[in-house]
């Protein structure tokens, strides 16, 4: 059997007071929606936080060696050729 990895982008808003906070909230909420325990403990904090989506367009399946079987591949483009030097 094998393995492969499914990565999916999640995308919501946050709104809150400052960035740190902000960023707390986003990974209570990121919890939440998956469904890790650890998240209850917020629940009096914050009562009401937003649900992620999934958009099936942003989903990619990988194998074990990081080969993307399904979606987008991101294209890498590698400069083979050194910086010129326009000072002389």
């Amino acid at each position: 059997m094998q393995k492969y990895t499914v990565v999916a982008e999640v995308n919501f808003e946050v709104y809150d007071e400052d960035e740190f906070k902000a960023k707390r909230q986003g990974m209570i909420a990121l919890l939440r929606f998956v469904g890790d325990k650890e998240a209850q403990d917020y629940n009096d904090e914050y009562a009401d936080l937003p649900i992620p989506n999934i958009y099936p367009v942003t989903v990619r399946v990988v194998d074990e060696d990081g080969k993307v079987l399904v979606g987008d591949t991101l294209e890498i483009v590698e400069d083979d050729k050194e910086p010129e030097n326009k000072a002389e």
